[in-house]
């Protein structure tokens, strides 16, 4: 029995690391880790993305 509990903790870790890997940057597409990439621009890069996104309306207008 922990043999098949140990088997199916692997597999979800793993299910979760590469959901997250793949999904890391395509939301901003921003290289955190480029030379030129500065607090500022990072900040302004991510006000942009947050005016451009749409957020859930709670009203049925």
């Amino acid at each position: 029995m922990k043999y098949i509990l140990i088997i199916l903790f692997i597999i979800v870790l793993q299910s979760c690391t590469s959901y997250v890997s793949n999904n890391n940057d395509i939301g901003l597409k921003i290289d955190i880790y480029n030379k030129e990439m500065t607090y500022e621009k990072f900040k302004q890069a991510a006000i942009n993305y947050g005016k451009k996104a749409s957020f859930p309306k709670l009203t049925n207008k």
